[in-house]
């Protein structure tokens, strides 16, 4: 047997010589030393064996011991990037519980790449989620895009719609003037209406800075309110019961209107349009107006 740090053969005893028993005795006790080189058992169950600090032989190393001997060690072998020469060619293998390979994680760039993971926890999408994503934020943005084009198009048809009943009240209502204070709107041959003295009474209020009007309706039927500047709140006074009043609102500028307790259609009050709004209120018990309403159905003069 060659010499070694372990054992250093003598060669005794030689081939085919008599035995000696001390000669034997002194090749045993080489044997019994290389024991000395080597760590005990006892106590050391799932420790590391390494080569001690002197070289001289064995020991035994727990396992963080070991971790940290060999986190120092790669830590020396890094290059200038931090980075350990020659990891591209290896693949990282992650194992169950019970020492199974169970997935790989490989390396298939042709240049140099950095991958900064974010700090919290979480799960790697792979290509295949993502393609499932795209698929559903595709699906989304077509049925988004269609509703987007029905939106577009009902909006066409109530403008068409609102132009075209517009042009209907038109003629129903027109629009009074100062010298049409005393007369009351009447339906003519030719199915227009046009103002004409009557029992009832118009009455034009010049609605300049005014921040409230009080409607008589005992003392007219029809109001035309025109030259509104500012938001004022409208009242009405003697609203007794089967009382109808038609107000006209010359509301160009966009003012808001503080009603009373009115019951609109649907229990929407009105929004002022920018042209001459009519406006209808009836009363149909006590304390209860019913509320209609043609906004901007002709442009004001």
């Amino acid at each position: 047997m060659p010499s070694n740090e372990y054992y250093d053969s003598s060669g005794v005893p030689a081939t085919s010589s008599s035995l000696n028993s001390s000669v034997i005795r002194a090749e045993f006790l080489k044997v019994q030393n290389i024991g000395d080189l080597l760590p005990v058992m006892s106590e050391n169950g799932n420790y590391f064996c390494c080569v001690n600090a002197g070289g001289t032989g064995l020991t035994s190393v727990s396992p963080s011991a070991a971790a940290t001997k060999m986190g120092s060690e790669l830590i020396s072998e890094r290059d200038a990037e931090s980075s350990h020469v020659g990891m591209t060619l290896f693949k990282i293998n992650f194992m169950d519980s019970i020492g199974e390979v169970k997935s790989f994680l490989t390396n298939a760039n042709t240049v140099s790449r950095t991958y900064t993971f974010p700090d919290k926890d979480g799960t790697i999408a792979t290509t295949a989620d993502t393609e499932t994503v795209n698929a559903r934020v595709t699906a989304s943005n077509l049925v988004i895009s269609s509703n987007t084009v029905n939106i577009a198009t009902n909006a066409a048809n109530i403008e068409t719609n609102t132009n075209a009943i517009a042009s209907v009240l038109e003629g129903v209502y027109p629009v009074p003037t100062v010298d049409d204070e005393g007369k009351v709107p009447v339906v003519q041959a030719d199915a227009s209406m046009a103002y004409e003295p009557a029992g009832s009474t118009l009455v034009a209020l010049d609605m300049t800075s005014l921040s409230t009007v009080t409607l008589n309706t005992a003392a007219a039927d029809v109001f035309y309110l025109h030259s509104v500047d500012t938001d004022f709140t409208l009242l009405l006074s003697n609203a007794v019961v089967g009382r109808t009043v038609v107000i006209f609102i010359d509301n160009s500028s966009l003012n808001t209107i503080t009603w009373p307790s009115i019951r609109w259609p649907d229990g929407e009050t009105p929004e002022m349009s920018e042209g001459i709004d009519v406006i209808t209120l009836t009363v149909v018990a006590p304390g209860v107006v019913v509320g209609s309403y043609a906004l901007n159905h002709i442009v004001s003069v």
